[in-house]
């Protein structure tokens, strides 16, 4: 399945006690049976691509909230794309 992962390192307070955006995404999809195939730590480059066809994702795993994506979660609600958060203070 082709899953592509959207996370950022962390740079301000947070640092400190929460672990490395792009651990946390990866751990999920290895849960979850998910096998990454691109990861992006910039949005628009992912949006660029998906819109260029140069990648064509069935789901993206992200670290946030929607409303932090709200030009890519309209893109991927028009393309059928699933987008998952897996922001861990929504758990």
């Amino acid at each position: 399945m082709n899953v592509i992962v959207l996370a950022h390192n962390i740079t301000d307070e947070r640092e400190a006690y929460l672990d490395e955006p792009i651990d946390t995404v990866r751990t999920y999809c290895k849960k979850h049976g998910y096998k990454i195939t691109k990861d992006y730590n910039d949005d628009n480059q992912l949006i660029n691509d998906i819109k260029l066809k140069h990648v064509k994702p069935k789901r993206i795993v992200f670290w946030g909230i929607y409303e932090d994506y709200p030009e890519l979660y309209r893109l991927c609600s028009k393309r059928k794309i699933e987008f998952i958060t897996i922001f861990p203070m929504l758990e």
